[in-house]
């Protein structure tokens, strides 16, 4: 689907589409990589055309895929959770207010639905000094298809922005066009065409591969390394096939020296799997060059044919997305007086899911300074080594791999980047390569990250270390836009298995421009009496350079808690100073340890205003105030059990596919704040069977049933506050043979697990996904719990069920706020679905809206404290207590007081 943007200049054209982008196909655990065409958009007056996708509706892509703006290409890794159906904007903007999108379904199935047409080709080869050299690149389909499949292969420049690119010949002629490197084969005859003609797999057919070829030009000249791209491309849309991986670059290796040419210590290295070796390199005669910079050669793995981590001074080869080596440093400088010494190198061989020899051609570029003149004698130096990898021996464990943030957040300017920890379990006596998807949340179309380190990525734990670090650069630029996240996952690999706890990790980047955004984050909570209270104030926006006072309050608004703050220590006085060039400070207030039982209660901090420094995020209460519960430390006996809040819902697994099963955060809950632990058992006690695993720190059920689990498990996990408080829920585990439930019984789950909303945000939709869309209209049945008053706090059209039209992917719950005068608490509404004849239910079942409240009392309110004097007596005397106002009232303030105790208070 086209669609065209407005036009601001009369005399502008807006871009066009050229080529409708057709529907694609992802397959789960797998990685996409779909590069557009050239030729997808057009702009009649020539204008230089930038790029963005997003979904359908404007909204940002999911976290899984990125959109590579220079390349246009797409990538990601979907998982299991990610199947279903994407609409898919790409817009192109000619920068002089003229746009067009074009939209296209993206498919992720953990199995294709129709064939897929997919190229394949070689991926570098020396250039040769005679004779003929063809390369042959594979159009193949992964079955038959339902209709006929028209395609075309062309072959183009990898980036028309570099100087790096192989020459097409384009003259038609068995007689090689001046300059040019490589020509399309027709039936064996040079065509002058950039294109094969119409090329077609016919519905039915059982013949699934056509052959493509190229010719290289093979000579004697000394010249850099050159690429050229392939890419597949459909002629018409078409049902019967969806598009897999359809680019390919192929490298021409020059293999002709000069008299200023590298000198290797050897020609060839044979390195086992996992291990590392060196190489020294030298120069053959001194540079030369019109001035002094341009006497010094720089000879390193070019950016264009490795993947480079600038960070940890680490190129891969062939690529990011699976390296078979690994070469540091990245560089080596040589200068007139010193090209003749000798410099290292070490080179990686990296485990990888092969299971025979592997033999490479690992290159190194000559670079001088381009300002110099056409006297620098390594300006075209290109030369490699052959390296051959031997398959060492499988261990019989595979390390297990995970990723955590190394910082709290990331910032724009400085050296604040974003860093994380990639660890591995088990012996350390080999290197090993991680592969990594790194993307980020973007917000209003900007990004913090460089094009170059998104999408596939790699980092290296070198023998000997259990860890390293991946540092993803921060871009910085004097543009106001909102904040964002670095994400970060493991790819899956044959030589390692990856932490279900932490197969990924995400950093917060704050922006440094605009105008300076206060937030505050409670600390550890809960904490006994008589520790400190501790709070974070954060700032993003800028400029930093200089401090900023924030104003804050503190107080204990809850009137059936104890008193752990001294009066002293509350109040709308209070301030805290986040330090020049910082993003934040922490705010403490310190509790009391008296002798006195009483209730746990919460202490609260709240972000006063004060427009003229700076702003708060006022759509997020929770963002302006925060609470850290305090626990009493006196009296004996008073541990609350834990308690279940949310039943786990029955579910279901097949023989002989792998069951995966998170049950939610909010199922239990503690009321005296204790962390909960989680043991889970056969109904009756007894052990879980072999099959069915449980990871009480992430609450996972995992496993894969056999033809003889078939049946009913009845599992029950317990809770445990480690306080002699327990509570246990029991649910079903359907095992079937594969017939039970039907493929096409739509699962209903929350699209999100909470939410939050102002007591101003009107109606808020809540979203019920279902997967697969039903075929035919159901009802969905929800429950509705939480502290909100129905009626009073909210209300909900034809409560407690919601219908869904057939073919129906998602409806929405429309909660509507009401928006009172009350200072009160957040309160919370919990929307729990529940199975039907229908459908059935996801572990996604509930949702929990927090409704803040945006009645903030006047700054002059008074806080009123209570305190008892003295504190212990003999019965028959009075018991004094003394309330205090903070600020003090302007007039008469009525307290509401009650008394209780025992039979010995009389008044």
């Amino acid at each position: 689907m086209v669609s065209a943007g407005s036009v601001h200049a009369q005399s502008n054209n807006p871009p066009t589409v050229a080529k409708a982008i057709p529907d694609l196909f992802a397959k789960t655990g797998s990685v996409l990589t779909y590069a557009f065409p050239a030729d997808t958009f057009s702009d009649s007056d020539g204008d230089s055309l930038t790029y963005r996708a997003t979904l359908k509706d404007g909204s940002s892509l999911p976290e899984w895929l990125d959109f590579n703006i220079r390349y246009q290409i797409l990538t990601g890794i979907p998982a299991s959770g990610d199947a279903g159906t994407l609409t898919i904007s790409v817009t192109a903007d000619d920068g002089n207010g003229g746009t067009v999108s074009d939209e296209f379904d993206l498919t992720v199935a953990t199995s294709a639905p129709e064939a897929v047409l997919s190229l394949s080709g070689p991926a570098t080869a020396l250039e040769g000094d005679s004779g003929k050299r063809v390369l042959t690149y594979t159009a193949s389909l992964s079955e038959s298809p339902s209709e006929n499949v028209f395609f075309k292969v062309c072959f183009h420049e990898r980036d028309p922005r570099v100087h790096i690119n192989a020459t097409r010949d384009t003259s038609g002629s068995t007689t090689w066009q001046a300059g040019a490197d490589y020509r399309l084969l027709n039936a064996g005859t040079p065509t002058a065409s950039a294109c094969t003609g119409n090329l077609s797999f016919l519905k039915g057919t059982i013949s699934l591969s056509k052959s493509i070829q190229v010719e290289v030009r093979v000579d004697t000249d000394v010249e850099r390394d050159e690429a050229f791209d392939a890419t597949l491309e459909l002629i018409l849309p078409t049902q019967g096939a969806v598009l897999g991986r359809n680019r390919y670059t192929h490298w021409i290796q020059n293999d002709d020296k000069g008299d200023a040419h590298m000198v290797f210590s050897t020609s060839t290295l044979t390195i086992t799997e996992g291990q590392s070796t060196t190489f020294t390199v030298k120069l053959s005669e001194q540079p030369t060059g019109s001035g002094f910079q341009s006497k010094e050669v720089t000879l390193g793995p070019t950016n264009l044919l490795f993947q480079l981590n600038q960070s940890q001074d680490t190129a891969y080869f062939p690529s990011a997305e699976n390296p078979v080596l690994a070469i540091r440093p990245l560089t080596r400088t040589f200068t007139p007086s010193n090209y003749a010494t000798p410099q290292t190198f070490t080179v990686f061989a990296l485990p990888n899911d092969g299971s025979a020899d592997v033999t490479t051609m690992m290159r190194l570029q000559g670079k001088q300074k381009l300002f110099a003149g056409e006297d620098r004698n390594y300006r075209n130096t290109a030369d490699g080594i052959s390296v051959t990898i031997r398959k060492a021996t499988t261990p019989s464990t595979k390390p297990v791999v995970g990723i955590t943030p190394a910082v709290e957040y990331a910032t724009e300017g400085g050296d604040k980047s974003a860093k994380f920890t990639v660890s591995r379990t088990g012996p350390t006596t080999s290197a090993l390569a991680v592969n990594l998807f790194v993307t980020e949340k973007t917000g209003g179309g900007r990004n913090f990250l460089q094009v170059a380190g998104k999408g596939l990525q790699s980092i290296l734990i070198p023998a000997g270390q259990s860890s390293a670090v991946y540092t993803a650069p921060i871009s910085s630029d004097g543009v106001d836009e909102p904040d964002s996240e670095v994400r970060v996952s493991i790819r899956a690999s044959g030589v390692y298995d990856i932490d279900g706890a932490a197969g990924k990790a995400s950093v917060p980047v704050y922006d440094n421009d605009g105008a300076q955004i206060v937030s505050i984050e409670a600390g550890e909570s809960p904490v006994t009496e008589g520790q400190d209270a501790t709070f974070t104030i954060r700032r993003t926006g800028g400029p930093i350079t200089g401090s900023l006072n924030v104003l804050l309050g503190v107080g204990e608004k809850d009137a059936n808690a104890g008193d752990f703050v001294a009066p002293g220590n509350e109040g709308r006085d209070k301030t805290v100073t986040i330090p020049a060039n910082q993003f934040s400070a922490t705010y403490t207030v310190p509790t009391q340890d008296d002798s006195v039982d009483e209730p746990d209660g919460p202490v609260s901090v709240w972000i006063r205003r004060n427009d003229s420094a700076y702003l708060r995020h006022e759509g997020d209460m929770s963002l302006i105030e925060t609470t850290v519960t305090v626990k009493d430390n006196d009296g004996e006996g008073d541990n609350s059990p834990p308690t279940l809040d949310n039943e786990i819902p029955n579910q279901t697994a097949t023989v002989g596919t792998a069951f995966s099963y998170q049950f939610p955060a909010n199922t239990f809950s503690d009321p005296d704040g204790d962390t909960l632990s989680y043991t889970a058992t056969r109904g009756d006690g007894s052990a879980l069977p072999a099959w069915l695993g449980f990871d009480a720190s992430s609450r996972t059920f995992t496993g894969t049933p056999a033809s003889g689990d078939a049946g009913t498990l009845t599992v029950k996990v317990t809770a445990d506050d480690g306080n002699g408080g327990t509570v246990s829920d029991e649910f079903d585990v359907a095992v079937s043979d594969g017939g039970d439930p039907p493929p096409d019984t739509p699962v209903a789950t929350f699209a999100s697990a909470s939410s939050t909303a102002g007591e101003g945000a009107g109606t808020r939709n809540v979203t019920v996904d279902l997967s697969p869309a039903p075929q035919s209209a159901i009802t969905v049945a929800y429950t509705v719990g939480g502290t909100a008053t129905a009626g009073s706090d909210f209300s909900i059209a034809n409560s407690g069920s919601v219908q869904v039209p057939a073919n129906t992917a998602s409806v929405t719950i429309p909660v509507t706020i009401t928006d009172d005068r009350d200072d009160e608490e957040a309160e919370t509404v919990i929307l729990t679905l529940v199975s039907g004849t229908d459908y059935t239910v996801g572990s996604g079942n509930v949702h929990t809206l927090t409704i803040n409240d945006n009645d903030d009392p006047g700054p002059n309110t008074p806080v009123v404290s209570i305190t008892a004097s003295p504190s212990s007596m003999t019965e028959g005397a009075t018991a004094r207590f003394t309330l205090t106002a903070s600020p003090a009232p302007t007039g008469n303030v009525s307290v509401a007081v009650t008394v209780a105790g025992g039979s010995f208070a009389t008044g």
